[in-house]
């Protein structure tokens, strides 16, 4: 759900979708609307509160993955694959992710 946000913040400079980074945001802000939130931030919260309802772990480190991990987690990630995500996602960009998720 972190990049539900993550992808919301496109532009058309980093956006991988051909339609470009409007179009991205619309759909992101349709599905927020789906969800009966008015911005990205209350659909991460209902997601969120779902999936802890659900019983599923919503951090990292409730895995067993260590913080030390998170750069070698980083490394791995075949960056090919990524691009049929939204928006462009760089080490950078994914270390902070990993980051908000542990």
């Amino acid at each position: 759900i972190i990049k539900l946000q993550y992808n919301s913040e496109t532009t058309d400079k980093d956006c991988n979708d051909d339609r470009g980074a409007e179009y991205v945001r619309e759909n992101i802000f349709d599905l927020c609307s789906i969800l009966g939130a008015s911005n990205v931030r209350q659909a991460r919260d209902i997601v969120t509160l779902l999936m802890i309802k659900i019983g599923l772990k919503i951090r990292l480190r409730y895995l067993g993955i260590k913080k030390s991990n998170l750069k070698d987690i980083a490394k791995s990630v075949n960056y090919e694959r990524l691009k049929n995500n939204p928006r462009n996602i760089s080490l950078e960009n994914l270390m902070e992710i990993l980051k908000e998720l542990y």
